[in-house]
């Protein structure tokens, strides 16, 4: 075995249970910087963050087999090679993971399952799922760092020459210059084995990247508006570009396989950035009507129509009508501890105290134990609290 295949098989070696501290120590800081901490908190959130942790975990170490695999097989076990095609394989296995959770998952078992399953709304399940992703690519990144620069001293080979040279008194043998040359001589003989690999996996890379490109562009244009009115959403910049965006995307892609998330968004957009209330309330019935209550966002507008009748439109009439059809249609919904208060706020709007009573008493019965998690205009986590504090807020 030459030195550089004893050197490649020591790249990218931790255990499982160091990786899984590394990964925690790298979530908690993300969590922190971006003020998430909250998802340990929630029961279930930190269930699917231990879950996720575990699965990508499994496949930090199931990479380096593959790679180990692959290379042992072919007799290119070289550094060079490991240094990209570790973190590659990584990648491949981690986006063959989010595929099937997000994907394949969500076919089978209905696109709000992980809403259902979390009892969290659509926006906080997203994040549940970003942080440990975004851990994850960092874990990879640092690692290859570290890796590249063990690389580095180890071919350079500076510490080994010390050490040899005070062990000879601080004058280099001839025996010991032979030694680094011919050290030299066969790592550089490794480097132009590995080079060949090295460069059509370059060219097979930029290959993919102009090929994402190329299908991107002309065959599905329409991701480009949707990123490009979610990006204006998230830089709470211009919300007109933004719904001109989903607008033009509704009009020019109608078949588009995400259409009722796109026109969920220009409600939304209507409604919390540019305060169209009427409009709003409006689009999220005729969503409704085109999608019906089978959809992952069915809980989510009815919701917000209760929402907008009673706060924003004055009409709680409407309210009640919306707050029926949502206790009909969701009894076990995400949002149904905010709709019974809302009901009950109806009520007291239109002077029908004794039924407010009654309406309480009931969602005390079926709520009373549990906590109400309160979100901010953004639709994301902000608190939560006892249902029986907010329903004491009512004052009845």
């Amino acid at each position: 075995m030459s030195e550089s295949e004893a050197f490649a098989k020591t790249q990218f070696r931790l255990s499982g249970h160091l990786f899984f501290i590394v990964f925690g120590i790298m979530f908690i800081a993300i969590e922190t910087l971006l003020g998430q901490l909250f998802y340990l908190t929630l029961e279930r959130g930190i269930l699917l963050i231990l879950g996720l942790g575990i699965a990508l975990t499994a496949i930090a170490l199931l990479a380096r087999r593959l790679v180990d695999a692959v290379l042992g097989r072919c007799g290119m076990m070289m550094p060079t090679i490991v240094l990209w095609m570790y973190p590659l394989a990584t990648l491949a296995l981690t986006w063959l993971l989010s595929w099937v959770l997000l994907k394949v998952v969500p076919d089978i078992a209905g696109r709000g399952c992980w809403t259902g399953l979390l009892r969290l709304n659509a926006k906080t399940v997203t994040g549940a799922f970003n942080g440990p992703f975004l851990s994850f690519f960092l874990v990879i990144l640092a690692w290859t760092l570290v890796e590249a620069w063990r690389y580095l001293r180890w071919s350079i080979g500076w510490a080994d020459f010390v050490t040899q040279l005070s062990a000879e008194g601080g004058l280099p043998p001839v025996e010991v210059m032979a030694q680094r040359r011919e050290r030299q001589r066969e790592i550089e003989a490794d480097r132009e084995k590995a080079r060949h690999w090295n460069r059509w996996a370059t060219l097979a890379v930029f290959a993919g990247m102009i090929g994402a490109f190329v299908w991107i562009t002309f065959f599905r244009p329409e991701l480009i508006l949707y990123y490009r009115g979610m990006a204006q959403l998230r830089t709470f910049q211009k919300p007109e570009a933004a719904l001109a965006a989903f607008e033009q995307l509704i009009r020019k892609y109608p078949d588009y396989r995400y259409a009722d998330s796109v026109k969920y968004y220009i409600a939304w957009v209507e409604e919390r950035r540019l305060n169209r209330f009427a409009d709003a309330a409006h689009s999220y019935e005729v969503y409704l009507r085109e999608y019906g209550s089978d959809n992952v966002w069915a809980d989510d507008v009815l919701a917000n129509l209760v929402r907008l009748s009673l706060d924003k439109l004055n009409n709680p009439a409407a309210a009640l009508r919306w707050t029926a059809e949502y206790r009909g249609t969701f009894p076990e919904g995400i949002m149904a501890p905010h709709v019974a208060l809302y009901e009950i706020r109806a009520l007291m709007a239109l002077g029908r105290t004794d039924e407010a009573r009654t309406a309480l008493a009931a969602a005390r019965s079926r709520f009373g134990a549990t906590d109400v998690i309160i979100y901010d205009s953004e639709d994301d986590y902000a608190g939560r609290i006892p249902f029986e504090a907010a329903a004491s807020a009512l004052g009845l």
